[in-house]
């Protein structure tokens, strides 16, 4: 997310208190690179078309070398397995730990209980 975002704004997304945000949104930060329209038709009909023009593009063979290049190259920094084993941690604490922030919320979603009060 930071080489899409930034770190500032991955920071705001991905911190308390993990506020929501919208197709266009996403769009206009660059977290997504399109959206494709209102509706579950116009939905389809958008990612129909984009994948027409992929299939079309010259560039494709280029452009997934180059993705797999850079992916090999991060790959060899820190490799994806410490990513997963980090976030188990984190995840271990928020399963286990003393805030029950996590259960809380879980079970407010589970019983469609919705936010709670602010006060």
């Amino acid at each position: 997310m930071p080489r899409r975002v930034g770190a500032e704004i991955t920071a705001t997304l991905t911190s308390a208190p993990f506020e929501p945000i919208g197709t266009r949104e996403a769009v206009d930060i660059g977290l997504l690179d399109a959206a494709f329209g209102s509706t579950a038709e116009e939905f389809r009909a958008g990612v129909r078309g984009y994948a027409e023009r992929l299939a079309r593009d010259t560039a494709l063979s280029a452009r997934v070398a180059e993705k797999r290049r850079v992916r090999t190259k991060d790959e060899q920094r820190r490799p994806l397995a410490s990513y997963r084993a980090e976030e188990l941690l984190h995840s271990h604490a928020c399963f286990f730990g003393p805030d029950r922030s996590y259960h809380e919320a879980r079970h407010r979603f589970v019983h469609k209980l919705g936010a709670p009060c602010a006060v």
